[in-house]
């Protein structure tokens, strides 16, 4: 089934990845929860990171599709992020800084 919003423009991730790993059911309302949750996981990321990347830099860089799948869960479970972000999502935030942290801003797309 191809999903009907715009979450893989922010990632490689699809609604239906997000619902199989969380063992989530494929309903409306989890559609539409987990597309919202990928699409603000991706640019908490992105702007954490570099704010002259666009999604379309880094969408098949599996260490952001990882970081994005981390928040996103962590967003399902805890809305608030009440503790605050993982120590993993750290780690690959921090990664992703490193290695894109040079990223020239007319480089925007």
């Amino acid at each position: 089934m191809a999903d009907s919003d715009n979450s893989e423009a922010f990632s490689q991730i699809s609604t239906q990845d997000m619902l199989d790993e969380l063992n989530l059911d494929n309903t409306e309302e989890n559609n539409k929860l987990m597309s919202d949750l990928i699409q603000d996981s991706a640019l908490i990321i992105i702007h954490a990171v570099n704010n002259n990347l666009s999604a379309s830099e880094v969408n098949s860089d599996k260490i952001f599709n990882r970081a994005v799948k981390a928040l996103a869960t962590q967003l399902y479970f805890d809305r608030t992020l009440s503790q605050g972000m993982s120590l993993g999502i750290q780690l690959m935030i921090d990664h992703l800084k490193g290695e894109y942290a040079e990223w020239p801003a007319d480089q925007q797309n």
